[in-house]
């Protein structure tokens, strides 16, 4: 899991517009979590205590809830959240298609498209050069 800063901000506004156990202001706490399951009743991504940025860098910070319900509402924050594709292994590079723009799980570094249009692709490239020999070869028949 990549709990990262730069996406910190995105699962907050997330969290307050689609989390069902977020209340934003409740019997005096600010940001009350109702599953919250430790002493203090607060959502664990508005915490504001001097080990939250380590525990956050170390991806410690996490709510079952909000990762099983929430996240698979938006799937571009999902992969962020996650830093991998949801439906690739550990430790998977996420990609973005040149041809088609969806995300994919890299297999190499040098993957730009996913399988779908990899075919389509290679039956594209594969087309266009047939074409070229085809006009090549009738070229040279012609002037001989």
């Amino acid at each position: 899991m990549k709990t990262r800063k730069d996406i910190l901000r995105p699962i907050r506004k997330l969290v307050r517009s689609t989390c069902a156990s977020f209340s934003p202001d409740s019997n005096g706490h600010s940001n009350c979590c109702y599953l919250s399951s430790n002493m203090i009743p607060q959502c664990v991504f508005y915490r504001d205590d001097g080990q939250y940025p380590e525990q956050l860098k170390a991806g410690k910070v996490r709510c079952q809830y909000f990762e099983t319900h929430v996240l698979p509402v938006d799937p571009a924050m999902e992969i962020a959240y996650w830093g991998k594709h949801p439906d690739g292994e550990q430790g998977q590079a996420i990609g973005r298609c040149v041809y088609c723009g969806n995300s994919f799980t890299k297999r190499s570094n040098r993957q730009e498209f996913c399988l779908n249009c990899r075919e389509q692709r290679t039956r594209k490239v594969n087309r266009e050069r047939q074409r070229k020999k085809y006009w090549e070869d009738k070229g040279k028949i012609l002037t001989i």
